[in-house]
């Protein structure tokens, strides 16, 4: 790949700076491209500004995604049958529908202020980001069957033939990555910091981050169904937490430092098969405590507890498949389900 990019910035006026930025980029593979950013901030008084920005963007597929060949044995109802993944361009994907692999495109916007409010330091951002081919992998919407009466699984089966793939009979899954469909994710970001001097007693610096955010489809339901099925459809948009938030708190006195954080993570919820809801999951708090000393200007010892509480996500309903082989709180969260841990650390800086 071959690529120039281009950068000026200028002062506009006393209060209003301007920014933009243009990137040309050339693939062997995948033709070319130009993408640019626009951004200016203005400052309205010394303790308010608004800013915002926007742009498009580039992300040619990696070469794992690419060119990746990966084949494992799974023993559904204790019948060995083979679940394939495959390059797009590969002749067993072509054969069922693969495209060769596009990069993903995206329109990006952002509009926001900061503000110095007495002694703390505010920044709110709303942003919105589309992305046009996304790529994603079906990895489990493309079954294989040499069932006449397993509808487009059969089809499947019989296009593989046609393409004289050897052994499709054995096959019981075929996936690929490609370009699935069209995405929004917007949110808002905001952080406050503010810190307070105790005098010979240290000073404390506070944080708080909080974020919401929401992804959606931007294409038919058709063709989303192409690579995820409707329970994978609706844990895309409602499995993960929307919204997000962290508290610290760190105070310093001489060589001592104490660091404690409060991580919270709100409701998400689960789907069936058919996509409907199956179980809504309340929010779970974290909280992290360290304690930190420096013996001198290279050594520093710290040691303290992860989830100090011993809190975990609500379990999972065992009726489900999500729920299984020891594991009660389902893995596509995120969240920590693994409980309270300590730890020490030695840290030498030269």
């Amino acid at each position: 790949a071959t690529s120039i990019y281009a950068d000026l910035s200028h002062d506009v006026t006393d209060t209003l700076f301007v920014q933009g930025a243009i990137r040309g980029e050339d693939y062997d593979d995948f033709g070319s491209e130009v993408t640019w950013k626009l951004a200016a901030i203005l400052d309205v008084t010394d303790n308010f500004a608004i800013r915002g920005s926007l742009g498009t963007s580039l992300r040619a597929p990696s070469p794992g995604q690419q060119g990746t060949t990966n084949i494992s044995v799974r023993l559904p109802n204790g019948v060995p049958t083979l679940r394939g993944l495959f390059p797009a361009d590969s002749t067993i994907a072509r054969a069922i529908g693969a495209q060769p692999l596009k990069p993903e495109l995206a329109d990006n916007i952002t509009l926001g202020f900061t503000a110095d409010i007495a002694n703390v330091n505010l920044t709110v951002d709303f942003y919105r980001i589309n992305i046009e081919d996304r790529v994603f992998i079906n990895e489990d919407a493309n079954d294989v069957s040499t069932d006449p009466t397993a509808g487009d699984a059969y089809q499947r089966f019989l296009a593989l033939q046609a393409a004289g793939v050897a052994n499709a009979e054995s096959f019981g899954q075929v996936n690929y990555f490609g370009n699935a469909f069209n995405t929004t994710t917007e949110g808002v970001d905001v952080v406050a910091t503010t810190s307070h001097d105790w005098g010979s007693r240290g000073v404390t610096n506070f944080s708080l981050a909080m974020n919401y955010t929401k992804n959606e489809f931007d294409s038919p339901v058709s063709q989303v169904s192409t690579f995820l099925t409707a329970e994978e459809q609706a844990d895309f948009e409602k499995l993960r937490p929307e919204f997000r938030g962290v508290f610290t708190a760190r105070h310093e006195l001489d060589r001592l430092a104490v660091i404690g954080r409060l991580s919270y993570y709100g409701d998400y919820e689960k789907a069936k098969n058919d996509g409907s809801l199956h179980q809504k999951f309340g929010g779970v708090l974290y909280t992290d405590l360290e304690l930190q000393y420096h013996l001198n200007d290279t050594v520093r010892l710290s040691g303290g507890a992860r989830n100090l509480f011993d809190e975990y996500p609500d379990q999972g309903d065992t009726e489900f498949s999500y729920v299984c082989c020891g594991n009660l709180y389902g893995f596509q969260n995120n969240l920590d389900w693994q409980g309270r841990y300590f730890y020490a650390r030695l840290t030498m800086d030269f």
